[in-house]
């Protein structure tokens, strides 16, 4: 129990209320417990012997998204994010080891997929009290039902197709191959076109955000360490994540000497999408930027290489500032989720727009999920998604 740290890091906060319009659950509840300025106080009152760890503690500690949409507001620079991982680490934990266990170890996933596939098509889903399992079995016969959960095939190095500049290193993470190939493809054919050499270390690990946010501390530090001895020291340009939520943990990781960067904010930095043979796409596409690629610093970037789209008519997505969809609390705080999710999906119900780009894994499954439950027919990719198909068509 690390109460030291929670004291002094909770007591730099001078609960100012800054904080308060950048926070989706204050937005939603209205209710200063709701608030990081609130939990921070909890917190405060819970290691100094005053309060209780009781449910309703944990409840409002528990809604946190952690999208660290309060820090950049912090005029006190409170590490907020580390504190709320330090408080559920030392507070009795409420989400199960075996969740993010599952979720971050490949051939656990795939068992998972299958097995919940069978699940939900026969009922035998209902069976389960837990309302974790319920919505766990939910989401990933959505994704085995739309064909991404084929395990992936990947070679470990990719030579660039062009003059050679440089060599990064992509990561995909523990999720890459269930959810995200389709950008992985489509963010190797971009990068080793633009010159560049992508190495795909196999004993790359899951980044540890799951279990850092969930409380488990230790098992976090261990993927960190075999991360860190994965990429340092290798010379690579940068490590490129596809999803921001891996990102803006990864970017924290002290002893990376190669900059963390979302695929899409790299390939802006090193020149963009102009001089690659790109097709009109002539599309209307919505975008949705995630708290964690804000966390990054590189919305700018991102946009900036969808204005390049040849054709594109974009529309920026504006809600409470998280879709819902943070980690795990697309599993273990559905009801949150909804609420926040709905004034996107109520965005893209009045637009033009049939197709919707993110950088998150996590939000582009929370989107997709919501708008086919409003009878959508959206589909949601990643931006470099887009890009690769208008190359392939160049090619075809």
């Amino acid at each position: 129990m690390n109460t030291d740290f929670l004291i002094k890091e909770a007591d730099r906060c001078v609960k100012c209320g800054l904080c308060l319009p950048h926070c989706p659950t204050y937005q939603l509840a209205r209710d200063e417990a709701e608030s990081p300025r609130g939990r921070i106080a909890l917190v405060q009152g819970w290691a100094a012997g005053d309060l209780q760890a009781d449910g309703s503690l944990l409840a409002h500690l528990d809604h946190c998204l952690l999208c660290r949409r309060c820090e950049g507001a912090c005029p006190s620079a409170v590490n907020y994010t580390a504190l709320m991982d330090a408080a559920r680490a030392s507070l009795p934990r409420t989400t199960p080891r075996w969740l993010p266990d599952v979720l971050a170890d490949r051939g656990r996933q795939r068992i998972a997929m299958k097995l919940a596939a069978v699940a939900v098509k026969s009922g035998m889903q209902t069976w389960f009290p837990s309302a974790i399992v319920r919505r766990l079995l939910s989401i990933a016969a959505a994704i085995h039902e739309i064909g991404s959960a084929s395990p992936a095939t990947l070679k470990n190095r990719y030579a660039a197709t062009t003059t050679l500049k440089g060599e990064v290193a992509l990561f995909t993470g523990c999720m890459g191959g269930t959810v995200d190939m389709a950008a992985i493809e489509a963010a190797i054919m971009i990068l080793t076109a633009s010159g560049y050499a992508v190495s795909i270390p196999p004993s790359q690990q899951c980044c540890g955000a799951m279990h850092a946010h969930a409380g488990y501390q230790q098992r976090a530090a261990e993927l960190k360490s075999i991360n860190l001895t994965t990429f340092v020291n290798k010379s690579y340009e940068a490590l490129i994540t596809l999803s921001s939520g891996c990102g803006s943990y990864l970017a924290d990781i002290p002893g990376l000497d190669s900059p963390v960067m979302d695929a899409g904010a790299f390939i802006q930095q090193i020149g963009g999408i102009r001089s690659l043979p790109l097709t009109e796409i002539r599309r209307t596409i919505a975008i949705f930027f995630p708290c964690t690629l804000a966390a990054m610093g590189q919305q700018k970037q991102v946009m900036a290489l969808l204005h390049d789209l040849p054709g594109a008519e974009l529309l920026e997505l504006q809600g409470l500032g998280c879709c819902g969809g943070a980690g795990l609390h697309l599993i273990a705080q559905p009801h949150t989720g909804e609420q926040l999710v709905r004034p996107l999906i109520d965005q893209l119900a009045a637009s033009q727009a049939n197709i919707v780009v993110t950088t998150n894994s996590g939000c582009a499954l929370q989107l997709q999920l919501a708008a086919k439950k409003a009878g959508l027919g959206i589909s949601v990719v990643h931006p470099l998604e887009l890009v690769a198909e208008q190359l392939v068509k160049t090619k075809g």
